[in-house]
């Protein structure tokens, strides 16, 4: 007759086997009662909560971490449970001891023979170190990938520098690429100093509602922070305006800006402006950020400096083709007064000529008062 069941030592030798891969399991595992009375928990389990064999085995695990937490998590997993037989989510912990840490939990339904649920089988595993591995690489990817688009954007803006009939369209540019990729969710904006008449103006602006003419108006000749970047030519970074070394502008308090940078727009040691970057929240802007920033500036300052040189070369060539058709009239009218003069001079020097040349073949046969007379000579 065939044997359907194991033989006892065979069942022993199954379920001693089982108690030792339990046992000696990297994971978590528990074993509950219905009303959550813990029943077993392996050295793995213990480790990770920090309780010990005798201060959890028999104890209700709501009684262990008390608290509305493990009250929902416990209410959620039974309404999985109703219609599944295990459920798996993962979950902010901690051990006895306040330690914080993630596990990726799963609870298995146990039934009796009846086939009533009867119990939980809660299997854990920490994934603390995992979790930090996996941000720190979604984070380093989310730099490199930041740092290409950055890349990519300043070399479409090192291509537009060489255009000088497309300076406009290089500023807004710049100011596009600064709030998207910074990013600057209170905008950016190109502010130009002009030294000559002490004046300010706006070439270019992203700032939501702001007319370019206000903030060239309400930026302060004195004392405030562009001022300090145009005399000192160094970058400027307030992450929290009501901490301003400058007494922020009542401006950026009226359009909700809480925070900034400022770069100079240097053409070699003259600043031509600054560049801003200005944020709604309070925030700490990186090395990074800033070098981007100056980076930027840079090209920008490029563009109007090739511009200005531009404008330079063409006002001195118009001076040029105007002094060259200035000289043109005068050449023509010098000819002119020649032409005149050699016209008037003509008759008299054929005059004169011509008794020249009389005198020269008669001279030793004319008398003196003879020689006078063709000499045009006069006595006083």
């Amino acid at each position: 007759m065939e044997q359907t069941t194991p033989p006892a030592d065979g069942r022993r030798a199954s379920i001693e086997s089982l108690a030792r891969a339990v046992a000696q399991s990297p994971d978590g595992i528990a074993v509950l009662a219905w009303q959550g009375e813990i029943l077993y928990a392996n050295p793995a389990w213990m480790e990770m909560h920090g309780y010990s064999a005798e201060e959890s085995i028999g104890r209700r695990i709501q009684d262990l971490y008390p608290g509305d937490a493990l009250a929902h998590l416990a209410a959620e997993t039974v309404r999985r449970l109703s219609v599944q037989e295990s459920y798996e989510v993962e979950i902010s912990h901690s051990k006895r001891d306040g330690t914080p840490f993630q596990a990726w939990l799963i609870t298995t339904l146990l039934r009796d023979e009846q086939g009533n649920p009867n119990g939980f089988v809660l299997t854990a595993r920490d994934v603390t170190e995992w979790n930090r591995l996996k941000e720190a690489l979604q984070s380093e990817k989310a730099r490199l990938e930041q740092q290409y688009r950055r890349q990519e954007a300043l070399a479409s803006v090192e291509l537009a520098i060489n255009e000088p009939d497309e300076l406009t369209t290089t500023l807004n540019r710049i100011v596009a690429i600064v709030t998207e990729l910074l990013p600057a969710s209170g905008g950016a904006s190109i502010l130009l100093w002009d030294a000559v008449n002490q004046t300010y103006s706006v070439s270019a602006s992203s700032v939501p509602r702001q007319p370019l003419a206000l903030a060239a108006q309400r930026a302060r000749g004195q004392g405030g922070a562009t001022r300090w970047i145009i005399d000192n030519k160094r970058p400027v970074v307030v992450s929290d305006s009501q901490n301003d070394p400058f007494a922020a502008n009542p401006m950026l308090i009226e359009f909700g800006l809480h925070a900034y940078v400022g770069v100079p727009l240097l053409a070699g040691n003259i600043c031509l402006g600054v560049l801003y970057a200005l944020d709604t929240e309070i925030r700490d802007y990186s090395a990074n950020d800033v070098d981007f920033l100056s980076t930027l500036a840079a090209r920008a300052g490029a563009a109007i400096s090739k511009v200005q040189l531009y404008e330079r070369l063409r006002e001195t060539n118009a001076l040029l083709h105007e002094q060259a058709s200035d000289l043109a009239v005068r050449n023509i009218d010098l000819d002119a007064f020649a032409h005149t003069v050699a016209h008037d001079l003509k008759n008299p020097l054929t005059s004169i000529m011509g008794y020249a040349e009389i005198l020269l073949d008669d001279y030793d046969f004319l008398s003196d008062a003879e020689r006078r007379e063709f000499l045009g000579y006069r006595e006083s």
